[in-house]
C-alpha cells in the first residue's frame, strides 16, 4: 500500500503513536508515489486532506496548525458519484 511507501520514504521512526511529519515532506513524497490531492477540508485548527492514485488507492491526512501532517487512514479503492452524496 502506498501509505507505508510514504512512511519508508520519510523515514519516520516506527511507533505506537500516529506519524505525523512536516506537510510538505508528506505532499512531496505522496506525489512521487503517484498520489495527487483530490479533497482538502478545513478543521477549525488545521485540514483533512485525501490524496488519491489513478487506480482509486487514497490516503487520508490531518494536517495541523503547526504544519505536521499526520496519516490516519488508507484505503485500497473509492468510488464517490454525485448521487451518493444526496
Amino acid at each position: 500500500m502506498r501509505l507505508a511507501l510514504i512512511l519508508a520514504c520519510l523515514a519516520t521512526p516506527a511507533t505506537a503513536e500516529t506519524v505525523c511529519v512536516p506537510g510538505a515532506d508528506l505532499a512531496a513524497a505522496a506525489k512521487e508515489q503517484g498520489l495527487a490531492l483530490t479533497f482538502k477540508g478545513f478543521l477549525a485548527a488545521g485540514a483533512v486532506l485525501i490524496f488519491t492514485a489513478r487506480d482509486g488507492e487514497w490516503v487520508m491526512v490531518i494536517l495541523k496548525a503547526d504544519g505536521s501532517a499526520c496519516p490516519v487512514a488508507a484505503g485500497d479503492a473509492h468510488d464517490i458519484t454525485l448521487g451518493s452524496l444526496m
